[in-house]
């Protein structure tokens, strides 16, 4: 089954892309802009290789354990986390210095697995509507940093 790529780009003004790094950054406010996590513990310091557990619920009922590492940390430019298992995914975005503020482009990789047995077509809708969810409350919170 091929990945599903999603991305999207929106405007913050009068916040600079080291505040916007540093709060997507802060494992504390994952609650607050990824609304599938219901929990999120960091393993290591700040930077590459850095670990971060999060309780996630999606799709399926139950509540499940996703283990992600940061995989690209570029500060205040780029951060990612990739995780493999229990499907291969990476989720990030790049933070671009524009005028009175950052332009942030948040991208979502996911090579879909028989972990969520349902249609691809499926899966992607679903994705692309908790993707779309959960950029809107990623920049509600980053536009509070103003």
């Amino acid at each position: 089954m091929s990945a599903v790529e999603l991305h999207e780009s929106f405007n913050i003004t009068g916040v600079t892309p080291q505040q916007c790094f540093d709060y997507i950054d802060d494992v504390d406010n994952v609650g607050e802009w990824l609304s599938v996590a219901k929990s999120a513990t960091a393993e290591g310091d700040k930077g590459l290789g850095r670990i971060v557990i999060a309780k996630i619920q999606f799709i399926i009922p139950l509540p499940f354990t996703v283990k992600v590492t940061v995989t690209s940390y570029d500060e205040p430019h780029r951060y990612a986390v990739t995780s493999t298992i229990p499907f291969t995914c990476e989720l990030g975005g790049t933070f671009e210095e524009i005028r009175n503020g950052t332009r942030l482009t948040y991208f979502l990789t996911m090579q879909p697995t028989k972990f969520f047995p349902v249609p691809k077509m499926v899966l992607k809708k679903a994705l692309s509507l908790q993707f779309r969810k959960d950029g809107r409350l990623l920049e509600a919170a980053l536009q509070r940093l103003a």
